[in-house]
């Protein structure tokens, strides 16, 4: 599944009708050995980032019973596999109804939700998923919609929706993961993550595993080979290798055993999810998460995923998703302020969004400095801070030799050191010339 553009067709909040984000991955790319399933999202605050993802989340959120609950007008283009061929698909809402084009079958026809699937009895026509009302039905054309909606997201305001309940008749096509209710306490409040310790386990036992795990060891971060196993009404954390791996999966798979936790190593010492540091298990615990549901053709919306690391796991972050990922057909979108991630991409696959609309980015952004990075995307707001102001002062004003000496050997390489480096040969000269 690949995103190609999200349409706003009437004003909502602080998007104009007409407002057009581009979701484009491999037009203009450059090889640079990082799969083309990834984009950013990035601007200042207020910008409309979390806002537009929301509104992509919810829109799916209700597509198969409550269209009358999705207050704004949007239309959503995509490409999906369907079948043997890729099939194009654009989606819309209009004053609380939904409507769908497929490449091939039909334009603009109706979709009734769930509930009415019965009074209308829609019985496709000469073999096509349409009636002669040009109406569809929401069970007819659900093999051409993403297959999952996966949220890795900080819902604080409630921007998100909430996964449905047990009891919820319908299709469930989110799976939401509010990393925010990991603070202060621990992941057993969440959905269970036993199916994506399972999938992490077959990553490192059976399939090409040396990329993923070798990053996390580069960061002396090493799994253990122990997972927190609940089986036959007993809770222990039990050694996995080669020989026992496939029976815990099997076990996990079948529903007869649930996996809740994995041990690390870091500093020699055995760290799992009940002591490793914020960011380590805020990040293993997305990863994981979102394991537990990522399929061939979903969406995957990740929020802010730099949260509480250092630069060396922020420097990684593309990496470990993408070695994490890569068995997965799907397009995975990454909200995000973190400059190491948004220079890991091609300038087309970076949405810069700015007061509600996408901006052009000018540089290619695939290993811009963060510096030329900052400037780019945030020149306007650009200002010096206090401590630079003061540095600058004291450059400016001072014709002490050893004061501006002192300056210059406590300041490290930037423009900063080279005005005191001028300002030191101007004295010098001076001194010279008398």
């Amino acid at each position: 599944m690949r995103l190609k553009y999200i349409k706003i067709n009437s004003d909502y909040l602080i998007f104009k009708k007409g407002e057009v984000f581009n979701f484009n991955l491999n037009e203009g790319s450059i090889e640079n050995n990082i799969n083309q399933k990834f984009n950013v999202i990035t601007g200042s605050n207020g910008s409309g980032k979390t806002l537009l993802m929301s509104m992509l989340s919810n829109f799916f959120h209700n597509i198969d019973r409550f269209h009358e609950r999705t207050n704004f007008d949007i239309e959503i283009f995509y490409e999906i596999k369907y079948a043997e061929s890729t099939k194009q698909v654009t989606i819309n809402s209009n004053a609380g109804k939904y409507y769908i084009s497929i490449e091939d079958e039909f334009e603009n026809a109706k979709i009734l939700p769930n509930i009415y699937y019965r009074r209308y009895n829609i019985i496709p026509l000469d073999e096509k998923l349409y009636n002669e009302k040009n109406q569809t039905h929401f069970i007819l054309i659900k093999g051409y919609l993403p297959k999952s909606i996966v949220l890795s997201i900080f819902s604080i305001h409630g921007e998100y929706p909430n996964n449905r309940h047990r009891q919820y008749i319908g299709d469930k096509m989110l799976r939401v993961y509010d990393i925010s209710k990991l603070y202060g306490t621990n992941h057993f409040g969440l959905p269970t993550i036993t199916r994506g310790i399972s999938r992490f386990l077959k990553l490192m036992f059976t399939d090409d595993r040396s990329d993923f795990f070798e990053t996390l060891k580069s960061l002396g971060f090493e799994f253990n080979n122990h997972v927190l196993i609940n089986y036959d009404s007993q809770l222990e954390w039990k050694h996995v290798d080669n020989s026992n791996f496939q029976k815990i999966v099997s076990l996990s798979e079948a529903g007869e055993a649930y996996l809740n936790d994995l041990q690390f190593i870091r500093n020699e010492k055995i760290i799992d999810f009940s002591n490793m540091s914020t960011g380590e298990k805020m990040l293993i615990y997305r990863i994981i998460s979102i394991l537990s549901e990522i399929e061939d053709d979903s969406l995957v919306i990740v929020e802010e995923p730099e949260m509480h690391l250092d630069f060396s796991w922020n420097r990684q972050l593309i990496s470990l998703f993408d070695t994490a990922f890569k068995a997965y057909n799907a397009h995975i979108i990454f909200i995000t302020h973190n400059p190491y991630l948004i220079n890991s991409l091609n300038k087309n696959q970076v949405l810069f969004l700015k007061n509600g609309t996408q901006n052009e980015i000018q540089s290619n952004t695939f290993q811009l400095g963060i510096e030329e990075l900052f400037i780019e995307m945030f020149d306007d707001k650009f200002s010096l801070n206090t401590s630079e102001l003061n540095v600058i002062e004291k450059i400016s004003k001072t014709d002490n030799l050893d004061v501006i000496q002192k300056i210059y050997d406590n300041l490290g390489n930037s423009i900063y050191k080279y005005l005191a480096f001028q300002k030191i040969q101007k004295l010098k000269g001076d001194v010279e010339g008398k």
